[in-house]
């Protein structure tokens, strides 16, 4: 299950997923994009797969908080990396098999595909 959480600062978001996490009984695994970003090419792909297999195996709920810093609409990139960077993190998203919950301010930042 994947949810997109979006709003205006202070509406909840980050306290409903820990509430979740309550709720089901599982580990909420926060990721940020200072967990995940790498300056080696290629680096940052292999953070964001190993992410997904740690909350796959751990049956943690997946949280990546400020999603818009890793989910950049692809139109916008000027550099391939940006665009595999989001083609890994969607890819992942599309086969995960447990609960991914992404937040964010900026929803209109997006790409596209993230909907």
């Amino acid at each position: 299950m994947n949810v997109l959480l979006f709003g205006p600062p202070g509406t909840g978001k980050t306290e409903f997923v820990k509430y979740l996490g309550r709720e089901l009984d599982r580990k909420v695994m926060v990721v940020k994009g200072s967990d995940l970003l790498s300056k080696w090419v290629g680096e940052s792909e292999q953070n964001i797969a190993k992410a997904f297999r740690r909350a796959e195996a751990e049956h943690a709920i997946l949280f990546f908080d400020e999603v818009d810093g890793l989910l950049q609409d692809r139109a916008n990139a000027r550099q391939s990396w940006q665009v595999t960077q989001v083609n890994e993190l969607l890819q992942q998203m599309e086969n995960f098999d447990g609960i991914m919950i992404a937040a964010t301010n900026f929803s209109k930042n997006l790409d596209p595909a993230t909907m």
